[in-house]
């Protein structure tokens, strides 16, 4: 059987959560899954990457506190810019506490935020659903 092959991306500016999730990545790919990486140090390597070279996507996890450009201004380019817009899931992890931040994510366009710290196993569940969404809408 052929793999279902699902696009994730990655902006975050710490090592140490990239090689985290790359991990956790691993852990929860179903068998049928094949995940395409790429990941991105702070918000305006990506646009500028993506404006460049666009491709799909069809995760998109950010962290907010970011240096140059945020994560508001990666989902903001995102729901404006990038290529199946409509498509993309948004995913902010963020260390910055308060209502109002995860409302102006929310409203920008994050389909979930999760606040650090969190249990790996909060944000694994929430991907292998996601992921599943996917290959249901795909195979519609």
């Amino acid at each position: 059987m052929e793999k279902e092959i699902i696009k994730i991306t990655l902006v975050e500016d710490s090592e140490t959560n990239v090689k985290l999730m790359k991990k956790w990545f691993s852990k929860i790919t179903p068998e049928n899954i094949e995940i395409e990486l790429s990941t991105f140090p702070n918000g305006e390597d990506f646009i500028e990457n993506s404006k460049k070279d666009p491709k799909h996507i069809d995760i998109l996890i950010t962290d907010y506190n970011m240096p140059k450009k945020n994560g508001l201004d990666v989902i903001k380019y995102c729901k404006e810019e990038c290529i199946h817009k409509k498509e993309t899931l948004i995913i902010v992890i963020s260390g910055e506490l308060g209502e109002e931040i995860r409302k102006s994510c929310v409203m920008a366009g994050a389909n979930l935020y999760i606040e650090k710290p969190f249990e790996p196993k909060d944000l694994q569940l929430n991907l292998k659903k996601i992921m599943n969404d996917i290959l249901e809408k795909r195979n519609k």
